[in-house]
């Protein structure tokens, strides 16, 4: 229960504040620390529990959301970010209310690990046409049926979402279908995140195979650009459904990160055949696949004739002369924007071969995340990660 929401924070009786006085939270305190990360016109708005508590030496209370609501509604930020601060199930519905009005003019919702009451996006629900937030993100909140019934009610009736995040929401395979409905009736829906839908720590297994029928008849309908399938467990298999869809003509998907399933060799070639006829398609990741020697092969034999302009293969256990094949495959002029190959396998050779691409400008040093150096103990070039290279944000 919250306590006694009196401005004399200082006399508050509850049992927090008996045992951890502080100096109460006010809007000036929460201006300061606006001013900290933002800059003018001080419209995007985040608070993280553990930042926040180390910076202002304070603990964060529930006495404090009322001041945080407060701010929100006073100054109606056009971003809002919190994280890891429980959302009070609020027993006054007046409390909840202005919650929601605090997110009246926010483009961006992002509320990770808050504990979301279902109340809280009933109240979304209900006020879906007066709000304007366009991406939702809900990841590491434990979503329930009741959460998704709330959750698919906000995406058929909202006519501008158009990003949804629910990685590592305690999906399961019962309640996943209630989400895709919802995702399948949206008029406005480009962006979707589900990756991990079973924290591992609860030893839940998805089966990834009823996952990707689902996905694939949400791609099918032809209105994604952005697809996030992380830490599925997907494998070769299940990118021939993707595949099938990628070398349609009127295929619009620009973004597909695939990171940290088993995609395998054969998932690679299965994916690199569809784009040979694709024309959509910009950004793929594939980091932490077991591509292996062979998967990085058939990237060669491919990379020149794609349009992607961003491709991420790092950590996939590709040896030296694959590594060296791919690398001399990249011709002039190349259309990689961001390419990605660190924690491979490199040796002098293929350090040579990335020194004459660098030099001859078929790659910028700015778009990829490795570079040459001289070794004195071998006396030979050798492969270094770059960290100048400008980060993925999908």
């Amino acid at each position: 229960m919250l306590c006694d929401p009196s401005p004399r924070f200082a006399e508050c009786k509850c049992e927090i504040h008996k045992t951890h006085p502080h100096k109460p939270l006010s809007i000036l305190i929460l201006d300061c620390w606006q001013r900290e990360y933002d800059k003018r016109t001080y419209e995007n708005f985040q608070i993280n529990k553990k930042f926040f508590e180390e910076r202002m030496k304070r603990i964060f209370t529930e006495q404090d959301w009322f001041v945080l609501i407060d701010y929100l509604m006073k100054r109606k930020p056009k971003s809002v970010q919190i994280c890891n601060i429980e959302i009070p199930d609020f027993k006054n519905v007046t409390l909840l209310e202005n919650l929601i009005k605090g997110f009246k003019n926010a483009e961006t919702i992002q509320l990770k690990n808050v504990s979301l009451s279902t109340s809280f996006l009933f109240g979304l629900q209900k006020n879906i046409n007066s709000l304007k937030f366009k991406h939702l993100d809900l990841s590491q909140n434990e979503l329930s049926a009741e959460h998704l019934l709330h959750l698919r009610c906000i995406l058929i009736q909202s006519d501008i979402l158009e990003y949804l995040n629910v990685e590592n929401c305690f999906i399961n395979e019962n309640t996943f279908p209630i989400l895709a409905d919802g995702l399948h009736k949206s008029k406005s829906i480009r962006c979707i995140n589900i990756s991990r839908p079973c924290p591992m720590s609860r030893g839940s297994i998805f089966d990834s195979s009823k996952l990707i029928n689902i996905v694939s008849q949400l791609i099918w309908q032809n209105k994604l650009t952005t697809l996030i399938l992380r830490h599925l467990n997907l494998n070769g298999h299940d990118m021939e459904i993707i595949s099938e869809y990628l070398e349609t003509p009127s295929s619009k998907l620009q973004h597909l990160d695939l990171k940290s399933n088993n995609l395998t060799s054969h998932g690679t070639e299965v994916l690199f055949n569809a784009l040979m006829k694709n024309k959509a398609l910009q950004t793929l990741n594939l980091c932490g696949n077991n591509l292996g020697s062979k998967g990085g092969i058939v990237i060669a034999r491919h990379i020149s004739y794609s349009n992607i302009q961003s491709l991420d293969i790092s950590h996939n256990q590709i040896d030296c002369e694959a590594m060296y094949e791919l690398l001399t495959a990249i011709k002039k002029p190349c259309g990689l924007q961001i390419f990605k190959i660190y924690g491979n396998k490199f040796n002098a050779k293929t350090a040579s071969i990335l020194k004459r691409l660098l030099r001859a400008n078929v790659l910028n040093q700015n778009d990829i995340d490795v570079t040459y150096t001289w070794d004195h103990s071998k006396n030979e070039l050798c492969v270094i990660p770059y960290f100048g290279i400008e980060r993925m944000h999908i």
